[in-house]
Formats: structure tokens, sequence, C-alpha cells
């Protein structure tokens, strides 16, 4: 109740000013804590480019309806790929490689 008395409170005070300006909003929403460091779907973070990402691939996600990883404690986890994704996600990038047997 405490939660949804706090986002009402917040969404009367804050209000558009134009059609798709809502300037702050995305802060409404973000968790209050500091961002996790642990691992996510089993993976750790690596740095790509400068940030910190999870990488997998497609196929995994796409072509299985769960995986089996070890969690924080070393413990086989069966896990629905699809919560690959959730709300917290900001970015998604997918990077296809093709490869020409004829062209190498």
């Amino acid at each position: 109740d405490n939660v949804i008395s706090e986002y009402a409170s917040t969404a009367k005070q804050m209000h558009c000013s134009g059609l798709y300006d809502c300037p702050n909003f995305g802060k409404l929403y973000q968790c209050p804590g500091n961002a996790d460091e642990g691992s996510w779907f089993g993976l750790p973070s690596e740095m790509y480019f400068g940030e910190k990402v999870f990488v997998e691939y497609l196929s995994i996600i796409s072509d299985n309806p769960f995986l089996v990883r070890k969690d924080r404690d070393a413990q086989p986890e069966v896990m629905a790929t699809a919560d690959f994704m959730d709300t917290l996600t900001t970015k998604v990038e997918i990077a296809a490689i093709f490869f020409s047997l004829e062209f190498g």
C-alpha cells in the first residue's frame, strides 16, 4: 500500500509540458539503490566499448524456453529465457555476424 500511495502522490505532482515532453519522468521509476554488480542469468558482466554489459547469444534466448545455469551459490537454477530482458533493461544491441564459406 505504501508503494501505491507513493506513486499516486508523485503522479499528482508531475505533469508533461507537451506531447512526449516529460522531463525527469525517467527518475520516477529508478530504483533508489546502487546498480547491481552481480551476475545476470549466471553470467558475469563484461566491459564492452567502455560499458559494463551482459553478453548472450541471441539463439540461446530465442530458441530455448529455459536455461539451467549456476546461481550465486554455484547451485543449478532453472531460468526462464522470457525473463532475460526486464523493466531494468535499458538497451539491447544485436550483433549479426555473417560468414561465407566461399569467400571466407
